[in-house]
């Protein structure tokens, strides 16, 4: 499982976390993103 998200995927909750989105009720995100294999992304992390 690729367990990546990228940074605009996760805007949705990023609107939650920083209180510009007030919520009422249950609310559901959607995290997207992902196309991206293990050595690639090893290889952007350590530059």
């Amino acid at each position: 499982m690729k367990l990546v998200v990228e940074p605009s995927g996760a805007l949705g909750l990023a609107a939650l976390l920083c209180g510009a989105v007030i919520p009422e009720g249950r609310v559901g995100i959607i995290l997207s993103g992902g196309n991206i294999d293990s050595a690639t992304m090893t290889s952007i992390l350590s530059a």
